[in-house]
């Protein structure tokens, strides 16, 4: 997304619409990395190549009709947009997971460090006392679990998104 946004105002002008062409060849590149991650850390099979080749002749330079290809490509925008909306979905994803993983770490040993916190510092006392360890333990060892639980359904929903914008149809 580095130069995205100045190739989409400086297409207006024709001077952009090479940048722009540029921009949305890169992005195919890079989802042919996503989608090897995805295949590795996920399993769900991923393409190895881009979805389509270009026949260019060595003699000629990059012509206008490849960039205009490249412009109405519909594939090449998808791929586009699985990259603008790879920022709020990982950010959506770590802040569920992470906050029920810390959140449930902390309520399993809130009991066992109150009583040294507020050995050292009275005024920073949580006064959760050491009787609701079992009980604290038992909730946080369920949202331990529930955590993992999320991220592997979260893990299934990306790869579903991303084998829908990423594969070509």
């Amino acid at each position: 997304m580095l130069f995205g946004a100045p190739a989409l105002i400086l297409s207006v002008a024709i001077i952009g619409l090479p940048f722009l062409a540029l921009f949305l060849k890169s992005q195919v590149y890079l989802a042919l990395v996503e989608g090897q991650l995805i295949n590795t850390f996920l399993g769900i099979r991923m393409p190895r190549r881009p979805g389509r080749a270009y026949k260019r002749d060595s003699s000629k330079s990059y012509s206008w009709q490849s960039i205009l290809d490249t412009l109405k490509s519909p594939q090449d925008w998808r791929i586009a947009f699985y990259s603008l909306l790879h920022l709020p979905l990982s950010a959506a994803y770590f802040f569920a997971v992470c906050v029920l993983f810390f959140a449930s770490l902390a309520l399993i040993v809130s009991p066992i460090l109150d009583p040294i916190i507020h050995a050292f510092a009275p005024h920073l006392a949580i006064d959760i006392n050491w009787y609701w360890l079992p009980v604290t333990s038992i909730v946080g060892v369920i949202g331990l679990t529930l955590s993992m639980h999320v991220a592997r359904l979260l893990a299934s929903l990306h790869s579903s998104i991303a084998s829908y914008l990423l594969i070509q149809r």
